[in-house]
């Protein structure tokens, strides 16, 4: 049986008592770590440009600071 990946690094994550908005924010940890390693394949297996693909991976970069930000943050409120 195939698990998702985003789903898989969900249920490895050791069970902590979280606030319950942080579940859903590892989570898209998790898919916003797929989504970089499906862009970098495309650009290993030449489907896309490295010109094209990095300014997305710098996207990607910055939403990963954010979330783990807001997760920080959430997780001094509790």
């Amino acid at each position: 049986m195939k698990i998702h990946i985003c789903f898989k690094y969900y249920l490895e994550i050791p069970p902590t008592p979280l606030h319950p908005y942080t579940q859903h924010e590892v989570l898209s940890q998790g898919s916003l770590k797929e989504l970089e390693t499906h862009l970098l394949l495309s650009i290993r297996v030449e489907l896309a440009s490295s010109q094209t693909i990095n300014p997305v991976l710098n996207q990607c970069e910055s939403v990963g600071k954010l979330l783990l930000l807001l997760i920080r943050a959430l997780e001094n409120k509790k």
